[in-house]
């Protein structure tokens, strides 16, 4: 039997995950947090158990939260992403710096 934990990973999810669990050949049980449309097709919309937030702190398991909305210049009006804006990524293993690309030609605006 194999257990997973299905997260959110970037690209095309279900692409990634379903090519790891199709490679075994046992029995596979899928524990989330966030149950996507794919990850309830893969298992055939068979959901076996739900456990809500809400239950789980009624049963003192979780406990309740709060949202704080955090203000600053750039969630309230934006910014802009400059033409040839370099973007850096560093090597996870060797921390060496590349250059891994710029944001084209134009200005990017956006908003948060």
């Amino acid at each position: 039997m194999a257990g997973f934990g299905f997260g959110r990973i970037a690209g095309n999810p279900e692409v990634m995950w379903r090519q790891v669990l199709e490679y075994f050949d046992s029995f596979i049980i899928g524990l989330t947090a966030t149950p996507s449309k794919q990850t309830l097709g893969f298992f055939n919309q068979n959901l076996v158990m739900e456990y809500s937030h809400e239950q789980a702190v009624a049963d003192s398991v979780n406990v309740g939260f709060e949202v704080y909305r955090i203000r600053t210049m750039i969630s309230e009006h934006g910014s802009t992403v400059n033409a040839g804006f370099y973007v850096d990524k560093r090597d996870k293993l060797t921390r060496k710096t590349t250059n891994y690309g710029h944001f084209g030609k134009l200005d990017l605006p956006w908003e948060v």
